[in-house]
């Protein structure tokens, strides 16, 4: 069938609009929004136009509803960031630690997240169709409602049992309200509303803010054929979770069957906003098509349906009190007073009572929680202990359930617990605090203080000026160099070992400074470090299991006299020409072999004589020349530079004149 002219006209004209609608954003905010809302309501009425006269395909509404959906995505995302960080601002109230940030309501289920945040486990499987970006994700995530972290929507979670035990203890009703909701659920699925609404009403009572049982509620009065009680709740529903679509799909449905086309079309929209899957959109597109066919939809009917749609997508304030018409008053719980409505009814219970500080342990160490952390199992650990228990392997202390390492290293403490042992145990908190930041205070002065112990390495000592390259297999050993990182100066001793002492390591050592760190997927550890400066063991004992030692600073004697300043520039002088004749007496790949492990042979550097440490050829030599780790040992510990080049001298000469003496014989083979 041919078009005729005003056809092609209003076609033509539709598509321009839609071309001017994206191209707004140019504008400012203001005049864009008028810009906006103006041209969405026409591009709605140009359609409703073109299409009221003719026979409507319903492919044609493909672009319309495309236009709606990306300006409402933008328009309801804008709305909810409001909503969060509403909720990210609201004041601290008595019971806010024991509610969801969610639903408002005392916590069914608490799970707490990799970010730290607790919320009803329901509550966070509703979370998995967030927007992000305005579009919907490649996969399925759920959104933390205070930070707006990700989570991947398939992981299991378990329930915070620290949390869940404590509630149970304090408001034991609250298992009566799920055991009665739980009720209502089975009569509602065996079709007995009657029963199912009553069940649904007695916990409505005690807790107004559920927002399942207001959803449930509704469904049970739809069973009954009270179309417009179960409107009331699902638009209390949808006032306590605007970012939820199932409560939206409820009321379309609703408005559906009591035949409000225009308003039913505007919830199937914000609907498939927030569910942007092909099942939602196609509802969206049914509604939109059976608004424009139908013959009872007036001309007026339609062009007050453009008008909404436009104002959701790009208009001003999407909720404001509703009316139904039938003149029930509808009953609006406000994210205001949710949390008050709540404290009231809790406070007129008389289930509220007090915490036993034993239910706030932790299971490692022990003693009050600090900085606590749940795993993914939903054990709760103090948030070193829990970092410490993983160096030994990655199971949970407490159910020996195997856990990801990486993952929960990453885990933020849990922010509800943090803040009621906060305020339900404030002097044995700052007590437990205080201990930490002792002990913290002391890692931060080893190695720096020569007062405090510092922890010792026993392995092969390093030379000075010379990088230390250490893999630690040792789980508390591991431990030790996570601390020096995270608490401390980054210090720590490595001694010699020593069978011959009874603490096992020699009375020498060398201070080295950690530089990199780096964990390999078996639980190893590389750790990078420089020498700094020696020191002498004076005393040796242990913090948690560690060794540490009582330690006192190595010096070089300092060199006055002129003579033995001559004479020392002499000895380092022949003793780096000593060293450089037996460097080249080496064969070809063994000269290599030293020289990509240690660097090029350094200068003679007389001008380092007098350094703390003396020229770094000498240490050089140290690690390049083949001595026993006892004559090595000797020579680093002697406080006279020009001792330690006479002992290097001694060892040049015997190695140059034993070089000489094979040269001989070879001679004389050949």
């Amino acid at each position: 069938m041919r078009m005729d002219a005003k056809s092609v006209y209003e076609a033509h004209k539709a598509k321009s609009l839609l071309v001017n609608l994206r191209s707004t954003e140019q504008l400012t905010e203001l005049e864009a929004i008028s810009s906006e809302s103006s041209a969405l309501e026409a591009v709605v009425r140009s359609y409703i136009t073109k299409y009221q006269n003719e026979n409507v395909v319903r492919d044609d509404l493909f672009p319309l509803v495309d236009a709606l959906m990306e300006n409402g995505t933008r328009r309801i995302k804008t709305e909810l960031d409001k909503r969060r960080k509403q909720l990210q601002t609201s004041p601290p109230r008595t019971l806010l630690t024991l509610t969801c940030p969610s639903c408002g309501c005392l916590f069914e289920n608490p799970v707490t997240l990799a970010c730290g945040h607790t919320v009803c486990l329901d509550c966070l499987r509703r979370e998995s169709n967030r927007i992000i970006n305005g579009n919907s994700a490649g996969r399925k995530v759920i959104s933390c409602c205070l930070c707006d972290g990700h989570h991947d929507s398939d992981e299991r979670f378990s329930v915070n049992l620290v949390l869940s035990n404590i509630i149970t203890k304090l408001f034991p009703k609250k298992g009566k309200q799920l055991e009665l909701k739980n009720l209502g659920k089975k009569h509602l699925l065996y079709h007995s509303s009657k029963e199912a609404v009553d069940y649904f009403s007695f916990v409505l009572n005690i807790s107004p803010n559920d927002y399942d049982c207001h959803c449930l509620r509704s469904d049970a009065y739809s069973q009954l054929n009270l179309h417009y009680l179960a409107l009331r709740d699902a638009s209390n529903a949808c006032k306590l979770r605007p970012d939820l679509p199932d409560a939206f799909h409820k009321k379309a449905k609703i408005f559906s069957h009591i035949k409000r086309y225009d308003d039913a079309i505007t919830e199937y929209l914000r609907c498939a906003v927030l569910d942007p899957t092909d099942c939602r959109r196609d509802e969206f597109i049914d509604s939109l098509f059976q608004l424009i066919t139908t013959p009872e939809v007036t001309k007026l009917e339609k062009q007050i349906v453009a008008r909404k749609l436009a104002n959701i997508c790009v208009g001003e304030e999407r909720f404001n009190d509703e009316e139904i018409s039938t003149g029930i008053e509808v009953t609006v719980c406000l994210l205001d007073d949710k949390y008050d409505r709540d404290e009231k009814n809790f406070e007129h219970s008389g289930e509220t009572g007090k915490i036993d500080i034993d239910e706030l342990k932790c299971d490692a160490c022990s003693c009050l929680l600090f900085r606590p952390v749940t795993t993914k199992c939903g054990h709760t650990f103090c948030q070193e202990c829990l970092k410490e228990s993983l160096e030994y392997g990655s199971k949970c202390p407490s159910c020996d359930k195997t856990l990801n390492d990486s993952d929960e290293r990453k885990r933020n403490f849990t922010v509800m617990l943090d803040q009621l042992i906060k305020v339900e145990f404030k002097r044995q908190y700052l007590e437990r605090e205080k201990q930490i930041q002792e002990k913290m205070e002391t890692w931060k002065r080893m190695g720096v203080d020569q007062r405090v112990e510092i922890p010792i390495l026993v392995a092969s000592i390093p030379i000075s000026c010379q990088r230390v390259q250490l893999t630690i297999q040792d789980p508390s050993t591991r431990v030790v160099i996570r601390r020096c990182v995270e608490w401390g100066s980054r210090m720590f001793g490595i001694c010699a070992p020593n069978e011959d002492t009874e603490k096992g390591f020699a009375d020498f050592g060398t201070l080295v400074e950690i530089q990199a760190t780096e964990k390999f997927s078996n639980g190893n550890l590389a750790v990078r470090a420089i020498p700094r400066r020696k020191f002498i063991v004076l005393s040796c004992g242990s913090i948690d299991g560690f060794v540490v030692a009582k330690v006192e600073w190595r010096e070089d004697a300092k060199i006055d006299d002129g003579n033995t300043i001559v004479q020392l520039k002499w000895c380092n002088a022949a003793s780096h020409v000593m060293l450089k004749k037996w460097v080249s007496t080496l064969p070809l790949e063994e000269r290599r072999c030293v020289e990509n492990t240690l660097g090029p042979l350094p200068p003679c550097e007389s001008y380092m004589l007098l350094a703390p440490n003396g020229p770094s050829w000498l240490w050089w030599a140290m690690a390049a020349l083949p001595l026993e780790p006892q004559e090595k040992l000797r020579i680093m510990i002697t406080p006279s530079v020009i001792e330690r080049l006479q002992s290097i001298q001694k060892f040049l000469r015997l190695l140059l004149k034993l070089s000489k003496h094979t040269k001989k014989r070879s001679n004389l083979i050949e």
